[in-house]
């Protein structure tokens, strides 16, 4: 159980990066608290 979580965080990891790297070609602007709170939605 313990490396299918640790897998599934990855793969959360990479989406919110890649959201990240698309938001920042947008032009928005995201703060490390909204991109936390995304992390404990998700989580």
């Amino acid at each position: 159980m313990q490396q299918s979580s640790d897998v599934n965080e990855s793969l959360v990891k990479k989406q919110i990066i890649s959201a990240i790297k698309i938001a920042s070609k947008s032009g928005y602007a995201i703060s490390l608290n909204e991109i936390s709170l995304l992390l404990k939605e998700k989580l």
